[in-house]
């Protein structure tokens, strides 16, 4: 009845509090780290965004459709039985009216919010997951099944009715599973699509044959089940066959040169833990930060976004192109902010001499600097995002070590059909014509024999024009990038490895632009300096931590501070987690680059404790424990109760 509504729904949500009290202790420390993650900064997509067409949602509807690895449209395949059936459940008369409607109203709006981004967004919690953005669609298949079994249970009912009209309900059925085939097939959705009108055809066949004989239904109903356990067999066959060589591929699989490379580091390295890179699947990405408590994920969007931003800036891409740095090396001074000394690189890659070294006949690649684990600087670390690498790299090093990392090559620039105004060893303003062929080339001489990089700075006009470009070193293409206007050119601000040249040799960067566009364009070359980095790890040195124990929820050391640098930076991503002890003396963090963590000092030599405790984790120990111990009072108040009732 209803006027038992309002108790039975106040039951109901006392008890989703109370459940929700009882895992406070887990819950409230989520809900603490949930709101600094890159997802937090997520907003709500334009409301005038139509990213897919109808027709290709509806096509997702057909059997045998693709299956879906990580992004793309939903797939909605359950079987053609499902499709067929919904138009005969939306025109049976047995059937209440409201009842059709409010399924056909549900359905409507479940395809709705597949469809429209902002439904979307609401329905994942006001967030855009990374990977599989349609984590609901399995209710499409689920309410067009729950239709076709409620049109078919309610079958026998129509048996009185004229055998014209059942045969036109069954031509309007046939065809509205007809057009989704039809949009199935313009859409690719599958590229077997005569094998779902195939099984149409023979679900259709069989309730005409219901039709024609009602007497049979035991009949129909055992080859409907025969003809959907086929469709599902196949169905199951053709998407393990296609997945398989992603999900049991080797990489999946016990790799002895991976065990191989992870001891020969353990061997190298000692009983302390030492960061450890792979580039193997994906190179440098915030994974590499789950070592300690303060730890990542491989998606970016659930760690924090200042840590995400720093990591896409210190060369670690972290954004949606996670294979961007598949098998390059981080240049010194990124290694040196983030404490990566090893790198295991199963399948190779450019690991210039001078700064990686390989262990033995393994996969394992070590750094060949002795990073410390914290030092001091005299003020925060900042990341500017006009800066191209090669200059991001040098005022990093300069603040913390007062020198130069990088010598920026002078460049000499040559266009066809493009204007560029400016200096051309800095940002300049590009503009090119109607013309398709609108070349811009920057040269480089290598000043000294070393590792050089590269850095292709562009505003978002410049990087959507971009259609390839090609990276030479005395006429020999070294690398070859080609972008589509769906999927331009986003890497700027990022450091691209050239690999070792010889003093002298030609380096030459050509861009190939499309007509018609008008922005800014940096393109910088820089030579790593060996030597300059040698001398500021020394300097560096000075003031950095010593006596360094890291365990899983405690780092300790000792730190002699100046006046000149009082700012201790760690290689640890910022935590409000995080509890900071001098000296024995309780101290406050901060933040000595966006999202790494800091200590101010004053001058001399102390001893520094940091310990990890998430944050809320005490306040949801007490409303666990609060939630633990009442809820034996309230299931005693309510046995009370309802033995009094009964008494009555």
């Amino acid at each position: 009845p209803l006027r038992t509504l309002p108790r039975e729904a106040g039951r109901f949500f006392g008890c989703a509090l109370l459940s929700g009290g009882m895992a406070a202790v887990i819950l409230v420390p989520l809900a603490f780290a949930v709101r600094v993650t890159g997802a937090s900064g997520q907003s709500m997509p334009d409301l005038l965004t139509f990213p897919d067409s109808i027709p290709a949602l509806l096509g997702r509807m057909v059997s045998m459709t693709y299956p879906i690895q990580h992004i793309g449209m939903p797939n909605l395949s359950c079987s053609m039985l499902g499709v067929l059936l919904f138009a005969g459940f939306l025109t049976a008369k047995r059937i209440p009216l409201r009842e059709r409607l409010t399924v056909a109203g549900l359905l409507l709006f479940l395809l709705l919010s597949l469809w429209y981004p902002p439904l979307n967004y609401i329905w994942h919690g006001f967030h855009v997951p990374n990977g599989f953005i349609h984590r609901f669609a399995f209710l499409v298949p689920f309410v067009l099944l729950m239709a076709g079994w409620r049109f078919t249970a309610t079958l026998g009912e129509s048996d009185g009715e004229p055998l014209r009209n059942r045969l036109l309900q069954l031509g309007i059925m046939l065809a509205a599973a007809g057009g989704i085939c039809i949009c199935g097939a313009v859409t690719e959705a599958t590229d077997i699509i005569l094998v779902s009108v195939l099984f149409l055809l023979v679900y259709g066949a069989l309730y005409l044959w219901q039709y024609l004989r009602p007497q049979h239904r035991k009949a129909v109903c055992g080859l409907l089940l025969c003809g959907i356990s086929a469709e599902t067999f196949i169905s199951a066959q053709l998407q393990i066959s296609f997945l398989t060589n992603f999900y049991l591929a080797s990489q999946l699989q016990e790799q002895p040169e991976i065990a191989e490379a992870a001891a020969a580091i353990r061997s190298d390295s000692g009983s302390q833990p030492q960061r450890t890179a792979s580039s193997m699947g994906h190179g440098f990405n915030p994974e590499l930060f789950s070592d300690l408590p303060f730890g990542g994920t491989l998606y970016s969007s659930l760690i924090p976004g200042r840590l995400s931003d720093t990591l896409s800036a210190l060369g670690m891409y972290s954004g949606a192109d996670l294979n961007r740095y598949f098998y390059q090396p981080l240049p010194p001074v990124s290694a040196l902010l983030t404490d990566i000394r090893y790198v295991i690189a199963p399948n190779g890659g450019d690991f210039p001499a001078p700064f990686y070294a390989p262990l033995g006949d393994t996969a394992a690649v070590k750094f060949q600097y002795d990073l410390p684990f914290g030092f001091c600087i005299p003020e925060p670390l900042t990341l500017l995002p006009e800066d191209s690498c090669p200059l991001r790299q040098n005022r990093l090093f300069r603040t913390a070590a007062d020198r130069d990392a990088c010598v920026i090559l002078p460049a000499a620039v040559r266009s066809d059909d493009a204007v560029l105004e400016g200096d051309p060893n800095g940002t300049v303003q590009c503009k090119t014509g109607d013309n398709a062929r609108n070349i811009v080339t920057y040269a480089f001489t290598a000043d000294a024999d070393g590792w050089y990089i590269y850095d292709i700075l562009a505003d978002e006009s410049v990087s959507a024009a971009l259609k390839r470009y090609d990276v030479k070193a005395d006429g020999e293409v070294l690398l070859s990038q080609q972008y589509l206007p769906t999927e331009p050119y986003a890497h700027t601000g990022e450091m691209c490895s050239v690999g070792m040249l010889r003093k002298g040799q030609k380096l030459e960067i050509m861009l190939v632009l499309r007509p018609e566009t008008a922005g800014t364009l940096c393109v910088q070359a820089a030579r790593l300096d060996e030597a300059a980095f040698a001398a500021g790890l020394q300097e560096i040195g000075t003031s950095a931590l010593s006596d360094v124990q890291v365990q899983d929820t405690e780092i300790t050391g000792r730190i002699t501070a100046t006046a000149q640098k009082p700012l201790l930076y760690l290689p640890v991503p910022y935590d409000k987690g995080w509890h900071a002890e001098i000296d024995g003396q309780s101290a406050e963090i901060t933040e000595a680059m966006p999202g790494m963590l800091g200590l101010k000092l004053s001058a001399g030599t102390h001893t520094i404790r940091l310990y990890y405790r998430p944050q809320g984790f005490a306040a949801g120990c007490i409303i666990s424990i609060i939630s633990i111990l009442l809820c034996p009072v309230l299931l005693y108040r309510r046995s009370a109760k309802k033995d009094r009732s009964e008494d009555e």
